[in-house]
């Protein structure tokens, strides 16, 4: 039973292919769709409810778009110009793409994409958007990333509850996004807000 939830978990993604698509997102809701769609495949093969031929490549892809997705949302969350970076989203993807394919491991990964990612918003500081700590959704974000990365890891050190986890950890990820962007949103209109109180003061 486990099996079908794994699976079928990835239609969470679609919530956010839609919100990204009507925000004009374009293509942050095309990886979004392309990541849900391979992980999809590959849990479908490796549950064993379709065997898949070629399910090798759909494992592969589904990782390296999974870490990939996590670094253009750290882009997108933090610098203005992140739509400009094209040659470092490209970089970026080759390089997802050979850590899995060399099998490195999520404890390779993760650190080379926060060392990575430090590195580009250091050279594009002037670009970056303002941490602002009093917004609701910045908190949200902290605590569903946390819970998110935890049931990531446990399901990998835990084999009998692994798609349970591994199920919670695509519900959690793929809806993140919409949370990100309510987060910029209202940080765009909260200098507004202020200043209204400001003059009815």
């Amino acid at each position: 039973m486990s099996e079908y939830f794994v699976v079928m978990s990835n239609i969470s993604s679609i919530p956010s292919i839609i919100y990204y698509k009507w925000r004009d997102e374009n293509f942050l809701s095309m990886q979004i769709f392309l990541t849900s769609i391979f992980s999809l495949i590959h849990h479908l093969d490796q549950s064993r409810l379709y065997i898949i031929d070629g399910s090798s490549y759909f494992g592969l892809m589904d990782a390296a778009y999974a870490y990939w997705l996590i670094y253009l949302f750290i882009m997108y969350l933090l610098l203005e110009n992140h739509n400009e970076l094209v040659i470092t989203r490209s970089c970026m993807f080759t390089l997802m793409i050979g850590f899995q394919y060399f099998n490195l491991g999520i404890y390779c990964i993760l650190p080379t994409i926060g060392i990575i990612s430090s590195y580009i918003l250091y050279i594009n500081k002037e670009y970056l958007n303002p941490i602002i700590f009093h917004n609701k959704y910045f908190y949200s974000i902290l605590t569903l990333s946390s819970i998110d990365i935890i049931c990531y890891v446990v399901a990998y050190k835990n084999i009998i509850y692994y798609n349970y986890y591994h199920s919670i950890h695509h519900l959690i990820a793929f809806n993140i996004p919409i949370i990100v962007n309510k987060y910029k949103i209202s940080n765009s209109i909260l200098p507004i807000l202020e200043l209204e109180q400001t003059l009815q003061q």
